[in-house]
């Protein structure tokens, strides 16, 4: 029935659902195989569920090397999430962000980093870099500064992977830090010029925006974003909002809706959050709302995160991992819904937020969970077929 339509319109069709289906579809015949593995196919369907935002997914880090999915737009419409096991094959895992339906993890056991489809089950785990050995120092109180961050090249159609290793023995960053970029298609690392800004404000999340990875530099009180550029390979700063005063606590880089996000908390009275709506312009950024420390009674609001918005964006979903709870704030009548997490077995460290896709990874098996289903059907198929052949009946 299907092949009587025209081939622009089963891609259409099949371009709008979930990864799953997708993976058994592709045994329907060989021109569908070929339809659901082709790059056009899988840019097409990564488009097209960005522009529904449909098939978004939660994945949340628990202890150890746990790691959990909840159906996000469930939790915009219900204030219960299930969550799911997320099997993976890395052990340990520290999750480093999302991107297109990947998720970039650091693995403390020695590994290193890994890349990882949940949604195909494919990995590839990245190759050792060369890293030199930093400016030392006689003061054992020195540290050394790590930043890792994971988006997609569009001018390339690479995914890379930066890493930004930096010793604070050096008033001068770039004389104390070392950059290295991963590319996938290559499979390969390259040191690149080093990184100009100071990490010392702490570990801050990658953000990716606009084919940038951001992130928070400068000392407590003292602080810029910046981005680095995955196309040209430049580091920039990003104007900021006019907070109102120059003294802060707590100040938080997100990205919600799409758009740069920053948190600016005022002595634990209340936080501001600001989006930058029109990237690179200062004048765009715009304050969403002011969220008052006495409206989270009964929460850990210092640890609270935004998440992202919800789907008719009225709501912002908030995350607390030290608790291992989520919240749905309305942004215009300023109140605060409890969302039930079941299912987690220990508190979640991290979130984050990916749809499905089926990007393609080298290692693993895609199908393999799909294929082994398929064959547990068939099983008693053939018995039943060599009991037909094998035996007659005499009456």
């Amino acid at each position: 029935m299907m092949s009587a339509f025209p081939d622009d319109v089963i891609a259409d069709i099949l371009s709008r659902l979930p990864v799953k289906p997708l993976l058994r579809f592709r045994s329907v015949s060989k021109p569908w195989r070929g339809l659901i593995d082709s790059p056009v196919f899988i840019k097409l369907h990564l488009n097209k569920t960005k522009k529904l935002q449909a098939h978004r997914k939660l994945i949340r880090q628990g202890n150890y090397s746990d790691l959990y999915t909840v159906d996000f737009d469930g939790i915009t419409k219900t204030n219960i999430a299930d969550v799911v096991a997320a099997p993976h094959p890395f052990g340990t895992v520290c999750i480093v962000n999302c991107c297109n339906g990947l998720v970039c993890v650091s693995i403390p056991n020695g590994s290193g980093i890994a890349i990882w489809n949940p949604s195909t089950r494919r990995h590839q785990i990245l190759p050792d870099f060369d890293c030199g050995p930093l400016p030392s120092s006689k003061n054992l109180r020195s540290k050394c500064h790590w930043f890792c961050g994971f988006g997609y090249d569009v001018l390339s159609d690479d995914y890379k992977v930066v890493v930004i290793n930096q010793s604070d023995v050096s008033e001068n960053p770039s004389l104390s830090s070392q950059v290295n970029v991963y590319s996938l298609k290559m499979n390969s690392w390259r040191q690149i010029k080093p990184f100009p800004y100071c990490l010392k404000y702490g570990n801050s999340s990658a953000e990716v925006v606009s084919g940038a990875l951001h992130c928070i530099v400068g000392k407590i009180g003292e602080f810029d974003i910046a981005a680095f550029d995955l196309a040209t390979e430049e580091y920039s700063i990003v104007p900021q909002p006019d907070y109102p005063g120059n003294i802060n606590f707590n100040i938080n880089l997100e990205t919600l809706g799409g758009c740069l996000s920053v948190t600016w908390e005022y002595y634990g009275e209340y936080i501001d959050i600001w989006v930058l709506k029109e990237y690179g312009k200062q004048d765009s950024w715009t304050k969403i709302t002011r969220m008052k420390v006495s409206t989270f009674s009964g929460y850990a609001f210092g640890c609270m995160r935004t998440v992202e918005y919800s789907v008719t964006e009225k709501e912002l979903i908030l995350g607390n991992g030290r608790i291992n709870s989520m919240v749905r704030y309305d942004i215009e009548k300023k109140l605060v819904k409890d969302v039930k997490i079941r299912g987690q077995r220990n508190h979640g460290s991290h979130s984050d937020i990916y749809e499905e896709s089926l990007v393609q990874l080298k290692n693993g098996d895609p199908w393999k969970e799909v294929e082994n289903n398929s064959k547990k059907i068939e099983k008693p198929q053939k018995r039943d077929k060599f009991l037909a052949h094998g035996f007659k009946l005499v009456l």
